[in-house]
């Protein structure tokens, strides 16, 4: 951010911006129902799912979503029981889920939690490469900034 960003103090807000986002967007999406609306077939859902497919605490809710829901306790308010949870194993990342909404008869069909973690990696190996190209083209304190094709100079003198 500090790179973006003109002074360390507007980089500091920011991040504590986008860290405050993650932690709305954790909430937001921990209820199992808001969840599965994300994964419906409507439009609008389609087109803001995949915005937020670039935002890596969006797939990390779901991995802990899944995660908690099988291995998590779960309180029986009849008989007042707090039941634990099974043992999560490695091959329960493999699973997926499909069903119905039942009160707004939606369709909906998760992909299994192997492909948040996989979400998760490639978000990081963008935004570090994003970091990288915008360290070497912005003008900073460090003299001064390459050209905002420096990745393809760079390979055309390779040649």
């Amino acid at each position: 951010m500090s790179t973006l960003l003109p002074s360390v103090n507007a980089s500091y807000t920011t991040s504590f911006a986008v860290i405050l986002f993650g932690f709305v967007i954790q909430s937001v999406f921990s209820y199992q129902t808001v969840y599965y609306m994300m994964y419906s077939d409507l439009w609008i859902v389609v087109i803001f799912r995949y915005f937020l497919y670039l935002f890596s605490p969006f797939h990390f809710t779901k991995a802990f979503l899944d995660i908690s829901t099988i291995a998590g306790n779960k309180l029986d308010l009849g008989k007042l029981v707090n039941t634990p949870g099974k043992p999560y194993h490695y091959s329960d990342l493999l699973i997926g889920e499909e069903g119905t909404i039942k009160f707004i008869f939606v369709d909906y069909s998760i992909p299994p939690t192997y492909f948040f973690f996989i979400f998760m990696l490639i978000d990081s190996i963008i935004y570090i490469i994003l970091a990288l190209y915008f360290d070497n083209v912005i003008t900073s304190n460090r003299g001064k900034a390459n050209s905002i094709f420096f990745p393809i100079l760079k390979i055309i003198k390779l040649f």
